[in-house]
């Protein structure tokens, strides 16, 4: 998986403010879509997300080698903007392979 971590400072971030996580099919940079953003959740760090399913054109338009991007993000509510926290950048086949050393 490609970029895990790439984390801007910390000292961007708020606490007391609110999460949440968005998947885009398409590299960073290039024409990618956000087609999933998260509820929100606001100061717990051991938040658990609600089950997620995706097919696998919703992830890569079937395309088992193009790139995934999961972005997790903190909306600042007094600034009003949205700071990346971190993102990771992987493929439908890599999350294959992580699972259970397959390739499809």
């Amino acid at each position: 998986m490609n970029g895990l971590p790439s984390c801007n400072s910390i000292m961007q971030c708020n606490f007391s403010t609110t999460y949440f996580l968005e998947i885009y099919r398409g590299a960073r940079g290039a024409n990618n879509v956000k087609f999933y953003e998260s509820e929100y959740f606001v100061d717990e760090f051991n938040y658990k997300f609600a089950e997620m399913e995706f097919t696998d054109q919703d992830l890569c338009n079937g395309d088992l080698d193009a790139a995934i991007e999961f972005k997790f993000i903190n909306r600042n509510q007094y600034k009003m903007d949205n700071v990346e926290i971190c993102y990771f950048q992987t493929t439908l086949n890599e999350l294959y392979r992580a699972a259970d050393g397959r390739k499809m």
